[in-house]
């Protein structure tokens, strides 16, 4: 009879997202209708972005969303997982269907099955690596148990050929990425959810946000022109070229038309990303001829791009005017699947790039109008005018354009100064090779210095400074001092940053070593401030310095708010603060926030910072190469926001149990590598003079008899084992160590003691004799049976007391 073999179950192959986005826009491209020609009106809450982080989805799965958010009419663009929305005190409503996104992990190479990782000899588990530091354990082990140098480690790969032995640095670049697909679900999709409300939308004006963007480019060297029929971008000549205006308003009308307009202009922005100086993208940069693939990549990339941009600033996206490129993105994508991932991820970053450029030119705008209407609440009514009608302050007229030197610098021509009148006016002299030099006098305690500065009250420090596009560049000994200057500040503004920059790097070198009191530039008004109020001075901006270095969840609201600035934005932003870490002028960009005051607006920065740091520590998150997870905030920034605690209670709950591990650890090392009481003694004894075997015997024989506590201290005195201040502590250590030790020994001799009496009772229930049965029902024990805890030995004397306090 034949053997009825079942069939083997076919394995369920992994889901491949990427074929499945693929396939599907292929389908709708060779159809001839272009996927994302719909109507994005939903999505002018944002792009979508998870609910609980508050982070953007970036690349295919931006793409996936928009496009799914478009079709069901979603008007939050908050998505999350399962676990998110219950976490938020959420369900998902019966019947709903999530959206599947890619979420990418990386797999260390230690992670591998064919890597074998060993620790002088023996084979172990490598847990995690951080700063040339992995912490490790035993295969078997769940957590790491030890911290070693990754130098230490050995690294063994199988191979066909045999093992292949690998240094650390080098086993890196067998580090890999793999995807999982996740689902999420849409608020909608949700009940019960405990979410902040979404912001109210705002409203953009196509023309004037257009125009912003377009001057925020021209700042960052694009120029413009017209031909009466194209639209286009000119690698060669850095230019985007369009139609004139009136050929948009006659087709259209005046409003469609507009709209139309800008988003051209949107269109061919984004081809300007790629100049080799910006973003420097394969597609422009590579010559690439009409109608080839590569041209075809490009136009897909710019299309990408005004989709995405068109969510974030209102601009319609026009898909209809590159309708003749559907077959060959159909034929573009239909070769490769990732093709559409790289589209989308290199189009958010050329958005990212135009928007800081925007952002850039509006804080600039603001401020230089704060200034100007500062200057003229100062000045008097009248202002003087020359022949030639009245004069224009910096502010008014705006950067140089050419850059080149004014030999008639500081005369009232009525020429905007340039950088070198600038430099010229505030004690920079140009050299012979280029670069300006400027003088600094430092006035100093007098009582503080070396050779040359002792016993002066003034010192001359020279600054050598080389001016760049983006800023100068002091030369400091051997090293180059970077100092970015931020775009579109005037001639008279960017030296202005460069002597601020001068002078704290000055303070920085020998404010403390002299006692420096102040810096001024030579030929400036001496300045002699109050001592107490410039040591106030110098300990806030010390205390500032100090509060910079750290990162910004590092600090409590109160510490977050004396250093952060927040800056009000113009109307047509869209947001209402930008919020700076730092000052507005030298502060670093942290992002946009809402608030009526300015305040509202720090605290929702600062908790964001916390949120996301917390959110990195979590046991489950992922982190992309190279970027390693935030420190956690400390415990009184946690108590400014329950929430958060409850939120993030596993983050939290983790951070304790590792730090408590630690102090375990630290407290182990230390028993384990710190002398003994009677070793210290020793060490003293031998310190003074004495030899070891000498200190063991006069020790030995001073703990042999009846001793107590304040006999062996005057022995420990006499014989110079300890002074006399020290004395009675170390021997009352030494005893109650020697203590310890007979306590140990009669515990052990105890637990060896039940060992043997349980397995003489085991052996004892396979008899059956009379006396044993007769035994066992004897209420009262045999008078042969030992105690289980057999009696302690006695304690010599001089230790019985402290034996009876230690039980």
């Amino acid at each position: 009879m034949a053997e009825n073999i079942k069939p083997d179950h076919p394995v369920k192959p992994p889901r491949d997202l990427r074929q499945e986005l693929t396939d599907k826009l292929v389908q709708t491209l060779e159809q001839g209708q272009i996927p994302w020609d719909k109507p994005f009106a939903a999505l002018r809450a944002g792009l979508p972005r998870n609910m609980e982080t508050g982070r953007e989805y970036r690349g295919g799965n931006r793409l996936m969303l928009m496009l799914e958010q478009a079709d069901r009419g979603y008007t939050d663009p908050r998505y999350g997982t399962v676990k998110q929305i219950n976490a938020l005190g959420g369900r998902i409503k019966k019947g709903e269907h999530g959206l599947p996104v890619e979420l990418w992990k990386e797999q260390p190479f230690y992670a591998r099955k064919d890597i074998s990782v060993t620790l002088n000899g023996m084979r172990v588990k490598v847990f995690s690596e951080k700063n040339g530091r992995a912490a490790v354990g035993m295969p078997t082990d769940k957590d790491a148990t030890l911290h070693v140098k990754t130098t230490d480690l050995r690294v063994q790969r199988r191979t066909e050929q045999g093992p292949q032995h690998l240094s650390w640095d080098k086993a890196r670049e067998l580090d890999t990425w793999t995807s999982r697909v996740h689902t999420v679900f849409n608020v909608a999709q949700c009940e019960g959810l405990k979410l902040e409300p979404l912001a109210p939308t705002p409203t953009f004006d196509p023309v004037t946000r257009g125009e912003s963007l377009k001057e925020a480019m021209a700042r960052d060297g694009l120029s413009y022109g017209e031909h009466p029929e194209h639209a286009f971008y000119s690698p060669k000549r850095d230019q985007v070229v369009l139609p004139p205006r009136g050929a948009f308003n006659s087709e259209l009308g005046k409003e469609e038309g507009a709209a139309r307009y800008y988003g051209t202009l949107l269109h061919e922005i984004g081809h300007a990303t790629g100049a080799a100086h910006r973003l420097n993208r394969e597609g422009i940069t590579g010559g690439h001829r009409f109608g080839s693939e590569g041209y075809a990549k490009e136009e897909l990339r710019a299309e990408m791009f005004s989709l995405f941009a068109a969510a974030q600033t209102g601009i319609p996206h026009d898909a209809e005017r590159h309708a003749a490129y559907v077959q060959d993105w159909a034929k573009v994508l239909k070769n490769d699947k990732n093709e559409i991932f790289r589209a989308a991820a290199e189009a958010g970053k050329a958005v990212d790039y135009v928007l800081a450029k925007e952002q850039s030119l509006q804080i600039t705008q603001e401020r230089q109008a704060s200034a100007r209407a500062a200057e003229m609440a100062a000045e008097p009514a009248q202002q003087p005018e020359s022949a030639q009608g009245k004069l224009k302050t910096v502010e008014d007229i705006g950067p140089s354009v050419d850059g080149g030197l004014n030999p008639d610098a500081g005369k009232p021509t009525g020429k905007p100064p340039t950088l070198h009148d600038a430099l010229e006016a505030s004690g920079w002299k140009r050299t012979q090779g280029g670069s300006y030099e400027k003088t600094f006098l430092l006035d100093k305690e007098p009582n503080k210095g070396g050779e040359f500065t002792h016993g002066k009250g003034t010192v001359e420090k020279i600054l050598n400074v080389n001016t760049q596009s983006s800023g100068f560049v002091i030369a400091q000994g051997w090293d180059d001092i970077p100092v970015p200057v931020m775009d579109g500040l005037s001639p008279t503004e960017r030296v202005a940053e460069l002597d601020h920059a001068a002078k704290q790097l000055l303070m920085a070198e020998h404010g403390k070593s002299l006692g420096v009191t102040a810096i001024r530039g030579k030929g400036e008004p001496e300045v002699q401030p109050e001592p107490p109020a410039h040591d106030r001075m110098q300990e806030a901006l010390l205390r500032e310095n100090e509060l910079l270095s750290k990162q910004p969840h590092e600090l409590t609201f109160a510490e977050f708010a004396t250093v952060a600035t927040a800056q009000k934005l113009g109307p047509n932003h869209g947001r209402e603060w930008a919020v700076f870490n730092g000052s507005a002028q030298r502060g670093e960009l942290m992002g946009y926030a809402e608030g009526p005051t300015a305040n509202d607006a720090l605290r929702m920065m600062h908790k964001n910072r916390v949120n996301n740091a917390l959110y990195d520590n979590m046991p489950d998150a992922v982190h992309p190469p190279g970027m390693e997870p935030k420190s956690m905030p400390p415990q009184q920034v946690l108590d400014e926001y329950p929430d958060l605690k409850e939120k993030f209670a596993p983050a939290i709950e983790e951070h304790r149990q590792m730090l408590a591990k630690e102090d375990r650890k630290a407290a182990e090392y230390r028993e384990m590598t710190e002398p003994s009481a009677y070793e210290k003694a020793v060490q003293n004894f031998v310190a003074n003079g004495g030899k070891e075997p000498e200190a063991r015997r006069i020790l030995d024989s001073e703990m042999a008899g009846d001793v107590s506590p304040k006999a062996l201290a005057d022995a420990l005195a006499f014989h110079c084992f300890a002074d006399a201040v020290g004395a009675d502590k170390l021997a009352a250590d030494i005893l109650a160590e020697q203590n310890r030790k007979v306590l140990d020994k009669e515990d052990r001799k105890a637990a060896e003691y039940q060992v043997m009496k349980q397995a003489e009772q085991g052996a004892g229930k396979d008899k059956s004799n009379a006396s044993d049965r007769s035994a066992e029902k004897s209420s009262e024990p045999p008078e042969a049976d030992k105690p289980e805890r057999p009696a302690r030995p006695r304690l010599r004397q001089s230790n019985r007391k402290a034996a009876a306090m230690e039980r």
